[in-house]
């Protein structure tokens, strides 16, 4: 039956025609084939044919073998036009293609229009009538829902700020903004002119406040209140004004200058006095008059002394000392020499000390010069041994307070036979033959050659020289020693020098 079956349904397209002939064919070669397959292959071969008969095809030839081509479904003509597999789709909605209806509506501002049935089966666009749009303050029903200038509100103002209106008969009215008034003190900008209570006769906006007073010093500014009549009060709350001047470092008085009439602030301290040289500052303390107190604890200037110090703190060390003004010990040269003391080698034969000061007023360089006797004891064994030598011995040392040497000569004249004019003359030219130095050593020693018949007095001059560096008020001290020379019947050694009588 298979075999056969294309030669019952009648095909009204070549292509399905085609297909199934070479199905057939296919399926009539194997008609041989045993009849065990028989039921399966029927079953297969009917859905084959029903899908080539009533599959997705859009058939539009004239049954010759044309191909099938999609276009727009056509209602109405049982054909798969658009070849999705249905037939007339959407053609049983809405309409009838062809078919017109009025359309729209005829209430406030609109109009009736009309629409067709188009190809698909629905209805157009409406067309020729006025349709609705949004409403507008016109007084008209724009949206056609039966009223007019419904719920329609803008934006509106005034000088005094913003707020809304209302569309009521095709205009806005009843502006829900603040509208300006006439101004009254209340803290409020009545006429909205952007200043608070300014009409007329008001100075100020009611509770406002401003600075018065000053802060100039200790003073403080306050506060003053606009009153309900918008005029100030006249009252500075919290002001801090002008005292009297307390001498206390603070602008008591606000004029700008702190303890004006005083001489100082109550309280203060402050060095007083000179610390100059050996003088010392003090302290004094202001009282509350704004007075200095006495100067305390201040050391003060004294008499000048000779101890290298500024004694009486005129910035200048040991000058114009009083107890040792020169003049008093004028001493420069050998006519100026002063006579320290006789020694004699009988009475003295151990060390004898001296003192004295290299001193000018003025600070300058000061040499001294001294005179010491010295006398020959005449030894009771010369008379019976006239012939004997004697050796004298002279040690002198010269040094300043603090034990360094200092430099001198030691001029020996002839106290016996030579003139005070020719000891004199010796003092000042100081012959090699009669002078001893002791520079840089601060001692010199002198050896004499003497005998039993004659005696060695001696007028000694001691020329001190200013130490180096130079500097005046300068304490010093000599020392001599006189060796005693008994007679010998030796002669003295060669440190022993002999000198002219």
């Amino acid at each position: 039956m298979l075999c056969v079956i294309w030669l019952v349904f009648p095909l009204r397209c070549a292509r399905v025609r085609t297909a199934l002939r070479e199905h057939l064919n296919h399926n009539r070669a194997r008609c041989e084939i045993g009849r065990s397959e028989e039921t399966m292959k029927k079953t297969q071969l009917t859905a084959m044919i029903l899908s080539l008969l009533f599959g997705a095809v859009h058939c539009d030839d004239d049954n010759t073998g044309g191909n099938c081509t999609p276009t727009a479904e056509i209602c109405g003509d049982n054909l798969d036009n658009d070849c999705d597999g249905i037939i007339d789709n959407g053609c049983g909605g809405e309409c009838q293609p062809g078919e017109t209806q009025e359309c729209g509506t005829g209430v406030g501002a609109c109009t009736f229009g009309t629409q067709s049935c188009g190809t698909d089966g629905t209805w157009g666009d409406c067309l020729g009538g006025v349709q609705p749009v949004a409403e507008v303050c016109d007084g008209v029903d724009n949206n056609c829902d039966g009223q007019v200038d419904e719920s329609l509100t803008q934006s509106c103002e005034t000088a005094c700020g913003a707020g809304t209106e209302v569309c009521v008969n095709g205009e806005w009215q009843n502006c829900t903004a603040q509208q300006p008034t006439d101004e009254v003190c209340d803290g409020v900008d009545n006429d909205c002119n952007g200043t608070i209570d300014d009409g007329v006769g008001m100075e100020c906006a009611m509770g406002t406040t401003r600075i018065c007073g000053e802060d100039e010093g200790e003073c403080a500014t306050g506060t003053e209140l606009c009153d309900d009549s918008c005029s100030w009060s006249g009252e500075c709350l919290g002001e801090v004004g002008p005292a009297a001047e307390a001498c206390d470092g603070l602008d008591n008085d606000c004029d700008g200058v702190i303890d004006n009439g005083c001489t100082c602030t109550a309280g203060a301290v402050q060095e007083c006095g000179s610390d100059v040289g050996a003088c010392e500052k003090g302290q004094q303390t202001c009282d509350s008059n704004g007075e200095w107190g006495n100067c305390q604890n201040q050391v003060l200037p004294t008499e000048e002394l000779c101890d290298g110090l500024d004694n009486d703190c005129d910035g200048v060390v040991d000058n114009g000392i009083v107890s040792m003004m020169e003049g008093a010990t004028i001493d420069d040269t050998c006519a100026q020499a002063r006579q320290v003391y006789d020694m004699s080698e009988g009475e003295t034969s151990a060390l004898q000390t001296i003192s004295g000061y290299i001193y000018k007023a003025n600070l300058s360089a000061d040499d001294d010069v001294v005179k010491i006797n010295m006398w020959e004891f005449s030894d009771p064994a010369c008379i019976v041994n006239w012939d004997y030598y004697e050796c004298h011995e002279y040690d002198f040392t010269v040094t300043d307070a603090a034990g360094i040497p200092l430099d001198f000569d030691v001029v020996f004249t002839n106290l016996t036979y030579d003139t005070a004019a020719d000891r004199l003359q010796l003092c000042e030219t100081e012959p090699t033959t009669h002078t001893w130095s002791a520079m840089g050593t601060g001692n010199a020693n002198v050896r004499i050659v003497g005998d039993c018949l004659t005696d060695a007095n001696w007028e000694v001059y001691l020329k001190i020289y200013t130490p180096t560096p130079t500097y005046s008020c300068s304490e010093y001290q000599i020392a001599v020693e006189v060796v005693d020379a008994p007679p010998q019947e030796e002669m003295c050694d060669r440190s022993y020098y002999m000198l002219p009588y």
